[in-house]
């Protein structure tokens, strides 16, 4: 999970001008959420994302919002336009690391070297370092950035047994597994399960966290290229620094919102047939930063109080 922008500052004496180039994935678009509406005992009015546990009427609508992407990076000049203050903004409620690379510098020179990386704090915003004519005149930059989400290369508890993320009354199995030839063998999914099951069907948490990332509103399936950013996910994180990721889910079957703490078994969205996809099915993966890139790693999952690795036409029976 990557992003790329450009940036571009040109100080020309006394007059400024700033544009913000970005890369189509940098647009906003429309997605759709929930409100709920209700008057608590005191009859103020309530709004909220999360469907109220209560007994009294409740008002439900769906509205739509841009989506903006959850980590930035900007720059405002300063300082009687001298200079400009480059910031970065983490909107996740995990660590990232942001990467960012200057393509060109102008008559210009930055207040520090510029680090590999930088690492963000969750729901933060950081300034990271000036930059600044070296002589009277004319000055330009220009920079992109990536980031990963994630904190960079954790220690992560590898024996842990995940829950199966799904309640079926009946038997599912394991159609593709680690190292699958069709669509397991990019980094970001090399160590991911693919379980066929029918659309609607519970997805659950497969492990206390929280959700970082939910996204609900793509529709239909395809195995085309664009349809590789189309599924709809919901990504938890978890304290070791782990993530899990729940793909492919029903259209607007999120029962959950950023920000929110689930616990394990905790029902998150229903399962679907969206994104590149060839029928109704769950993917799910454990992923890290690793190196400032997202990796599936190797997991394992607690079936019938058994601990296994999950492999292609493992019968995962109704847990009970």
């Amino acid at each position: 999970m990557r992003l790329l922008c450009v940036a571009t500052l040109i100080s020309l004496f006394k007059y400024v001008l700033a544009v913000c180039l970005t890369m189509s994935v940098c647009l906003p678009s429309l997605a759709a959420r929930d409100v709920y509406k209700y008057q608590d005992e005191q009859g103020n009015w309530v709004f909220t994302a999360i469907k109220p546990q209560v007994v009294f009427e409740v008002e439900h609508e769906r509205v739509a919002e841009p989506e903006v992407s959850p980590v930035r990076v900007l720059h405002k000049v300063i300082n009687g336009e001298n200079q400009a203050e480059v910031i970065a903004v983490n909107n996740y409620g995990m660590p990232v690391t942001v990467k960012l690379a200057f393509t060109e510098l102008t008559n210009t020179k930055t207040s520090i070297s510029i680090p590999e990386a930088f690492a963000l704090a969750p729901n933060s915003r950081q300034r990271l370092f000036t930059i600044f004519p070296e002589q009277p005149g004319q000055w330009r930059f220009q920079y992109q950035y990536s980031f990963t989400p994630g904190k960079l290369d954790p220690e992560f508890y590898a024996d842990y047994a995940y829950q199966v993320p799904f309640n079926l009354p009946q038997a599912a199995y394991i159609s593709q597994g680690f190292n699958g030839s069709f669509t397991h063998s990019e980094p970001h999914s090399q160590y991911a399960i693919d379980v066929p099951l029918p659309e609607g069907t519970e997805v659950v948490a497969a492990r206390e966290g929280t959700v970082v990332e939910v996204v609900e509103n793509n529709s239909g399936a395809a195995t085309a290229d664009f349809a590789k950013t189309k599924a709809n996910v919901v990504r938890i994180a978890h304290a070791d620094g782990t993530m899990t990721v729940y793909a492919h889910l029903k259209t607007f079957s999120s029962k959950v919102r950023v920000g929110q703490l689930v616990k394990r078994g905790e029902p998150i969205a229903l399962s679907g047939n969206t994104g590149f996809s060839t029928g109704p099915h769950l993917h799910f993966a454990v992923q890290i930063n690793q190196q400032h890139e997202l990796v599936a790693v190797p997991f394992l999952l607690q079936i019938n109080g058994a601990v296994v690795e999950p492999k292609p036409g493992l019968k995962i029976a109704p847990q009970g």
